[in-house]
């Protein structure tokens, strides 16, 4: 009885710790959606001290609806936002118009990109702060060429179709998740066909908004989850609260039993002292028998009840258990989804700059720790503004697909190819010493070169250039790609169609 005593005080006590948590997550939510507030104050008074779960499921019940509207998780899209963002401010670092007193406040904004965690307010901050940035860098271009109408200006309109091509690529990624989106179908179209400076940034009102948007679905997935899981909770609560009262009513009935077969054992006792007769004694005897009998059958009905009670309640947790199972192996399902795609480029279905960060990373890490070769190649497609220009935005889509393609087929299952932005691609090679990176990066140049590309019944050779250098001791993963891009600039500068290699 003692042992039982001690169980109910500490089921009272997980109930008491589940309350206060879920009193706890309720309040994740304040101020957030006002016209849950309320109920959600009202959910917490039902918690408090003595727990009311009778009360607190009515508002659960009247909350749900309410809370799966406003619901959805952000983790997925916020690291691909922060991504496009990180390919937007490399591309105004490496625009030819920037100073070094630009480009230290572009590499301040990544490396503050890189280095805080993803939410709604540092996201918003740093879309303002790079539009800020990108205005900055028309006003210096507008200065420096003394022209009032953007578009007269070659560099500008360099930086202009490039911010047009990651816009294009950003839509892309969005309408792999939105296929549906007639606004973004539109805005693709308008990009294809070439916008004006201010329709550009028409359009980039219209892409923040659509992000927004993104963010709050996502929020909402997650949300719609954590309700999912707290009612899960909230059952097993109700579940435990309810065996608890059931266990202190059978133990209380328990007790009556034994004081009333005592009492019988004791009366049966006097009788037998004071008997006279051998059959009144035999008689009575019997009568006695009968009614412990009877408080034995009462305490077994009793006990089975009791069991029946505790099957029923692990068989409720137990299904809820399998339920929440469910919930979380979709939402994991959902998550690892989101990952894919956020790790692949939606044109040319190679892995994109995300995947490329994770997996230099990982390469790096394995470079310092046991410092075998690691190479960095960029290949950067020739004259790749022409094929837009000459034959439309469609076909160097095509044009990216196929060499993507190509290049794939030239390297091992040990190296990594990604599309780093634009017309440009990165290609990692680890175990791979630099004396012997040339026979590989040939054998993707050539392929390309190769490649019977034939647009409106008209053959084109295209080419590429690319700049490799190997990761040396105090490189970081920075100065090793400024080397090989440094490359990458002298290949285009010396002709194109090469490969320059600078040894670190």
């Amino acid at each position: 009885m003692e042992n039982q005593q001690k169980q109910i005080k500490l089921l009272k006590h997980q109930v008491a710790n589940l309350s206060e948590f879920i009193i706890r997550l309720t309040k994740v939510y304040d101020g957030g959606f006002p016209e849950i507030d309320t109920k959600l104050h009202t959910l917490r008074n039902h918690l408090k001290s003595s727990a009311n779960w009778l009360y607190a499921e009515n508002t659960i019940s009247e909350l749900t609806g309410p809370v799966l509207k406003h619901a959805d998780a952000l983790r997925a899209f916020n690291h691909d936002t922060i991504s496009q963002l990180e390919i937007f401010a490399n591309h105004l670092l490496n625009s030819d118009a920037t100073d070094v007193e630009f480009k230290q406040l572009v590499n301040d904004y990544i490396s503050e990109i890189n280095g805080n965690s993803l939410n709604i307010e540092f996201i918003s901050a740093r879309l303002r702060q790079g539009i800020d940035l990108f205005n900055d860098l028309v006003d210096k271009q507008s200065d420096e060429t003394d022209t009032s109408v953007l578009t007269d200006d070659e560099i500008t309109r360099q930086l202009h179709d490039k911010i047009c091509l990651e816009f294009k690529e950003l839509i892309n990624q969005l309408l792999s998740t939105t296929p549906d989106d007639q606004t973004l179908r539109d805005i693709a179209i308008q990009l294809n066909s070439g916008l004006s400076r201010q329709e550009l940034m028409q359009c980039c009102l219209v892409i923040l908004r659509t992000l927004t948007d993104e963010l709050l679905q996502e929020r909402k997935q997650a949300e719609r989850y954590v309700v999912g899981l707290q009612k899960s909770l909230t059952g097993v609560g109700q579940k435990v609260e309810s065996s608890i009262k059931a266990s202190q009513e059978q133990y209380q009935i328990k007790l009556d039993h034994s004081r009333q077969l005592r009492a019988q054992i004791d009366d049966f006792g006097i009788e037998v002292h004071n008997a006279l007769d051998l059959a009144i004694l035999k008689q009575q005897a019997n009568e006695m028998l009968d009614k412990m009998a009877s408080t034995l059958t009462k305490r077994e009905a009793c006990d089975k009840d009791e069991q029946v009670s505790l099957m029923e309640l692990l068989s409720g947790l137990k299904s809820q258990l399998t339920t929440l199972e469910r919930e979380t192996e979709s939402y994991k399902q959902r998550l690892l989804e989101q990952k894919y795609h956020s790790y692949r480029d939606s044109l040319t279905q190679v892995p994109n700059r995300n995947a490329y960060n994770e997996r230099v990373e990982l390469e790096y890490r394995r470079w310092k720790r046991h410092q075998h070769p690691l190479c960095l190649a960029v290949v950067d497609i020739d004259h790749f503004k022409n094929i837009n220009d000459n034959f439309g935005h469609s076909a160097g889509d095509k044009t990216l697909q196929v060499i993507a393609k190509n290049i794939s087929k030239c390297l091992r299952t040990t190296d990594f190819f990604a599309r780093w932005g634009g017309e440009e691609f990165v290609v990692l090679l680890p175990q791979t010493p630099l004396d012997q990176i040339r026979k590989p990066l040939e054998t993707i140049r050539k392929q390309i070169q190769k490649i019977p590309f034939k647009f409106r019944e008209r053959a084109v050779t295209i080419t590429a250039s690319i700049g490799a250098t190997d990761f040396v001791s105090g490189d970081s993963i920075v100065t090793a790609f400024e080397r090989a891009d440094k490359a990458l600039y002298e290949a285009k500068n010396s002709g194109r169609n090469r490969c320059i290699i600078i040894e670190g």
